[in-house]
């Protein structure tokens, strides 16, 4: 790979003359010819790798807006919240061996920062949706009574989520996630976190386990 550092080339991205440009995070532009195919098989290290990241898009392909959000602060040119969100959960949340690769629930972040978790959370299951209550102190200077609470109902047997960015504040100790459209008997895996009202700071996600709606 080479850089492009003057000429027709500079901002291109594609193929174009049988070479393929490509944009950097940095800003410039890089030039290569296409890879060969090959008909060589994929190892099984390739195979789970693979695996491993299908697995992991997929699971975040209907929570885009939250993903957004939760690894927002973690943005840069070049490098989006899907980026971030998808390598973590491929390298941290996956368990089994190839061919049976599947989701650890319990080691999925959806939020990531240096606010402190919530504390003492928990969920019900009520006639109207997922109750929700936590510990509304503020003793560390790292959190506010303002922050506001971010919620998730992530059903896993129909890759369907429902959720809020900016719940009710932190002051008030509890919220209510309605699950709109979803039907009852569902699973349902269940996180919760806190971001602030500027949207300046963040909680790392906690997994608060799977209830039946």
């Amino acid at each position: 790979m080479a850089k492009v550092k003057s000429g027709l080339g500079v901002g291109l991205s594609g193929k174009f003359a049988g070479i393929v440009y490509t944009q950097q995070p940095d800003g410039s532009t890089s030039a290569s010819e296409p890879a060969t195919p090959t008909t060589k098989p994929l190892s099984l290290a390739q195979l789970s790798i693979l695996m491993d990241t299908c697995i992991s898009s997929a699971f975040v392909k209907p929570i885009p807006y939250f993903i957004k959000v939760g690894f927002g602060l973690e943005t840069s040119p070049g490098k989006n919240a899907n980026n971030i969100a998808v390598p973590y959960l491929r390298k941290n949340a996956l368990t089994g061996v190839y061919p049976d690769r599947r989701i650890d629930y319990a080691k999925v972040l959806l939020t990531r920062g240096k606010m402190p978790s919530p504390k003492n959370a928990t969920v019900t299951v009520t006639e109207l949706g997922f109750s929700f209550t936590w510990d509304t102190s503020v003793e560390d200077p790292r959190t506010h009574y303002s922050d506001q609470v971010m919620l998730m109902a992530y059903f896993t047997e129909i890759k369907e989520a429902v959720y809020v960015t900016g719940g009710a504040q932190r002051g008030r100790g509890a919220d209510l996630l309605v699950p709109n459209g979803i039907k009852r008997g569902t699973t349902a895996e269940i996180y919760i976190s806190f971001i602030a009202d500027d949207r300046t700071s963040i909680s790392n996600s906690v997994h608060l386990g799977q209830v039946n709606w």
